[in-house]
C-alpha cells in the first residue's frame, strides 16, 4: 500500500473506553467460557468441546449419519480438521465412516452405539455446566436477549464473510436462526 492509499487514522472509528471494557469483556468470555466447558467435558467424558459438539451433532442427525462435508459446514470446521476429529473418535470407536453403495464420492460418518452412550453420559453434566456459566449468571431475560445479540452478531460476520468471499461463492451450512447453526 502506498502511503497516499493508507487509511487516515482520524477516519479510524475507535473504541470509547465504554466500548472497549464491553469488546473486551466479550473477548475474556470467548477465550474463557469454551475453556471451562471444555475442561468438565474432559473431566467426564474425555471429550474436547469440538469432540462432543461432533458427536452431538450426529446424534441428533437422522439415522446418526450425516455426509463429512455436511458435517464440516453444520460445525463451520475445515474438512481436514474434521478429518483429524473424525480419525481420534473413529480410533475410540465412538464413530465410524462409510460410504454408501449409492453415493461411493461421499464419506458419512456415523455415531456407533457406544458413541451415542458417552453422548447420553456426557450431556447431563454438559448442560449443568452450561447452565450454572451462563444461563443462572445472566437469569432468564438477559439470557434470552444474549441470544438475540449473538443472533445478531453472526448475522453480520455471515454478512461480511460473504461480501469478502465474492457473488459467486454461496453460503455454506446452516443460515442464522437455524438451531444447528451455532
Amino acid at each position: 500500500m502506498t502511503a497516499e492509499q493508507e487509511p487516515d487514522e482520524q477516519d479510524v472509528p475507535w473504541l470509547d473506553d465504554a466500548e472497549m471494557h464491553s469488546w473486551l469483556a466479550l473477548v475474556r468470555v470467548l477465550v474463557r467460557l469454551p475453556a471451562a466447558l471444555e475442561r468438565r467435558l474432559q473431566q467426564v467424558a474425555g471429550l474436547t468441546q469440538f469432540e462432543y459438539y461432533v458427536l452431538s451433532q450426529l446424534f441428533d442427525a437422522p439415522e446418526g449419519r450425516a455426509r463429512m462435508t455436511d458435517l464440516a459446514a453444520s460445525t463451520r470446521a475445515s474438512t481436514a480438521r474434521l478429518s483429524h476429529v473424525a480419525g481420534r473418535l473413529e480410533q475410540r470407536g465412538l464413530i465410524e465412516r462409510r460410504t454408501r453403495p449409492d453415493d461411493r464420492r461421499s464419506i458419512y460418518a456415523v455415531v456407533t452405539e457406544p458413541g451415542r452412550e458417552l453422548v447420553r453420559a456426557a450431556a447431563p453434566e454438559h448442560v449443568r455446566q452450561v447452565r450454572r456459566l451462563v444461563v443462572d449468571a445472566l437469569g432468564q431475560e438477559r439470557f434470552a436477549a444474549l441470544g438475540s445479540m449473538c443472533a445478531l452478531v453472526l448475522e453480520s460476520i455471515d454478512t461480511e464473510a460473504a461480501r469478502l468471499a465474492g457473488p459467486d461463492a454461496g453460503q455454506v451450512g446452516p443460515e442464522p436462526g437455524d438451531p444447528s447453526y451455532l
